[in-house]
């Protein structure tokens, strides 16, 4: 028995149900309304089968990302500093900027 698509099912439900008294218009409000099911369908399968991976792996952990060689070299010299230290290398500090 070959397998149907969702379309071609749609399409043989719609051409069984309206016959040849329909006109275009009521044939394609039901035809949309069973598009309008299997999609509704589809969604609440995947909804279901989501809720049994949760159950079967447990809750997710939040992912948090790792620090990047940079951000790690800049965390060390920033433990590294110390108060004063802008007039230590020679920048301007807050005091030297001053007009008398």
């Amino acid at each position: 028995m070959p397998t149907l698509t969702s379309q071609e099912m749609v399409a043989s439900l719609v051409n069984a149900y309206c016959g040849q008294n329909a006109t275009l218009r009521q044939k394609h409000v039901f035809e949309q309304a069973l598009f309008a099911l299997v999609r509704l369908a589809k969604s609440e399968q995947m909804m279901e089968i989501k809720a049994n991976v949760r159950k079967l792996t447990g809750p997710l952990v939040p992912f948090v990302p790792r620090q990047t060689v940079k951000q790690q070299a800049q965390a060390r010299l920033a433990q590294m500093a110390l108060p004063g230290l802008e007039e230590k290398v020679g920048a301007p500090s807050a005091t030297s900027r001053r007009r008398k």
